[in-house]
């Protein structure tokens, strides 16, 4: 016998099917690329927001509150010498703190890229009736000749005592000094010291400033500093108007 012929039967609906499963699957891939777009518009946009530099604090127009209502310092930090009510403000950039407390302030001057400037600045300040500047200017001495070899008073007029604008009100003691830093091989550099004490009758004061550099302007700096000086009769000092 022989195998009858096959014959194809045909399916109805299969091309319909088929054509149905092509619409979908171009609607689906329709929807899927107007998402992806949508969303690269959306960051495109975004982007040069995020890359925008932060808004200024005190600007309103960036949601955030103006700082009005606390106003900064008329510059730097302020120190306040809480045992006698003295206050004096310095510049954190080119001043670093050394060591303070209620009575003491020790400042270093220290400004970028001249690491070769080695000058310290102490104000010491107390109720007046617990010491007298005289005192006060005896102790700070004795403090610096246990760091400053051969500390004595030096007459030289170009090494005189910064001018009256340092605001000392009456009881004015002080001198300046010279001598050596102490190395551990003996003497080094030379040392300059002025040391200046005061009071106003409520608080006394001593302010000393130590360098191994006897220009006058170095100096000068610590001159400029010491004109924030407020004795507690003095009115505080006021911010700076905006």
């Amino acid at each position: 016998m022989s195998a009858a012929a096959s014959v194809p039967v045909a399916v109805p609906g299969r091309r319909g099917a088929k054509n149905t499963r092509r619409k979908v699957l171009f609607v689906f891939g329709a929807v899927l690329g107007l998402v992806l777009g949508l969303s690269v518009l959306a960051i495109a946009l975004a982007k040069p927001e995020a890359d925008a530099p932060p808004c200024p604090p005190e600007d309103p127009v960036c949601g955030r509150p103006p700082v009005d209502d606390a106003p900064p310092l008329v510059s730097g930090v302020l120190w306040k010498g809480s045992a006698a009510g003295v206050q004096m403000e310095y510049y954190p950039r080119i001043w670093k703190v050394v060591d303070q407390d209620a009575e003491n302030l020790k400042l270093k001057l220290d400004i970028p890229g001249r690491s070769d400037i080695d000058l310290f600045l102490w104000v010491r300040a107390v109720p007046a009736s617990s010491k007298a500047p005289s005192a006060l200017a005896q102790e700070r001495v004795s403090d610096l000749r246990g760091s400053i070899l051969g500390l004595e008073e030096d007459t030289d007029p170009k090494h005189a005592l910064l001018g009256p604008s340092i605001g000392y009100v009456d009881g004015d003691v002080g001198a300046a000094y010279s001598g050596a830093t102490d190395t551990p091989q003996g003497p080094g550099s030379p040392a300059s010291v002025l040391l200046m004490a005061a009071t106003d009758g409520q608080a006394s004061a001593v302010v000393s400033v130590a360098s191994t550099f006897s220009d006058r302007h170095i100096f000068g700096l610590a001159d400029s500093l010491l004109n924030t000086f407020r004795w507690p009769s003095q009115p505080a000092p006021q911010a700076a108007p905006r």
